[in-house]
């Protein structure tokens, strides 16, 4: 009898030892995700925030994206045009057959 409580109660410890190992696995990975996108975000803050001290907000909001000419203008509204067709695109796409409901998470 007591040998079948110690197997139990070794199977209940090694179970919880899995439990605790994956925990810990998870909440690394969490933690990478969260330095990475934390890396990314300063870089980009770090690099686009220079060119917002050159552009003037007039031509932020124009009509027209030149970033090779001469003279560049960095009109936001294609840029904005173009994500919403993408994604509509890609919500279309994804409504058409059998995978209906991913439509409700995107």
């Amino acid at each position: 009898m007591t040998i079948l409580v110690c197997l139990h109660n070794f199977k209940i410890q090694r179970s919880k030892f899995k439990d605790i190992i994956i925990e810990k696995i998870l909440l690394l990975f969490a933690s990478v995700s969260v330095i990475v996108i934390t890396l990314i975000f300063l870089f980009l803050v770090k690099e686009g925030t220079p060119v917002l001290w050159e552009i003037p907000i007039s031509n932020f909001w124009g009509k027209i994206w030149q970033a090779q000419s001469t003279e560049p203008k960095y009109g936001v509204l294609p840029l904005l045009s173009g994500s919403l067709l993408v994604t509509g695109g890609g919500n279309l796409n994804c409504c058409s057959d059998k995978h209906f409901i991913c439509c409700l998470f995107i």
